[in-house]
């Protein structure tokens, strides 16, 4: 087969990638030896330009994000809110834990985002009936209206997003972009 060295495959040029711990490599000797290799090595495999994932999902997400924060930023309202604020459109009154749950943020940065929501006047917060300690989030009447155009923004982009795209294909980004979420679970310590 091949030998490992360095950044390349040794025999015929071939890219290696991934060797796993104690993965044996079969050398092209006459004694046919075998040798263990004992660390993880990432040797660079060649492939296509568009299947380079996190290059493009990455490019994409950043494009994406700055055409949210133009369009929210004409309502002078961040992508992070207009989150809370579809959240709580289909669960008014949600404790903020379950708000910085459902958005994937942490607790810390929720404080705040809901600090800053609430002088805004988009929300009310009042202590939970059962557990003092919790508070739950309310949508106020500028908060509602405020929602509802970033809703009809985001729909828009939405649609422009699976412009050219059949129902059946994006039915598989989707179901891949799911996928994500379990292969790389949120960090429990966050």
């Amino acid at each position: 087969m091949r030998l490992l060295h360095g950044r390349k495959s040794v025999v015929r040029g071939q890219p290696a990638g991934l060797v796993h711990d104690f993965v044996r490599v079969r050398l092209d000797i006459s004694c046919a030896k075998y040798l263990a290799i004992s660390h993880a090595k990432y040797i660079p495999v060649r492939m296509k330009a568009e299947h380079r994932l996190i290059f493009l999902l990455t490019v994409a997400y950043r494009r994406l994000q700055r055409a949210i924060e133009q369009e929210t930023a004409a309502h002078e309202l961040t992508s992070a809110q207009a989150g809370v604020l579809f959240f709580l459109g289909r669960n008014d009154g949600a404790l903020i834990g379950d708000v910085s749950q459902a958005l994937d943020i942490v607790p810390s940065a929720m404080t705040g985002l809901a600090d800053r929501m609430e002088r805004a006047g988009l929300v009310k917060r009042r202590r939970d009936g059962d557990d003092g300690r919790s508070q739950r989030l309310y949508l106020t009447v500028a908060g509602q209206e405020l929602g509802k155009r970033a809703a009809m923004r985001t729909r828009m982009i939405n649609n422009r997003l699976m412009d050219g795209f059949s129902e059946a294909e994006i039915d598989v980004v989707s179901r891949w972009l799911t996928s994500l979420q379990e292969k790389f679970p949120k960090d429990k310590d966050a």
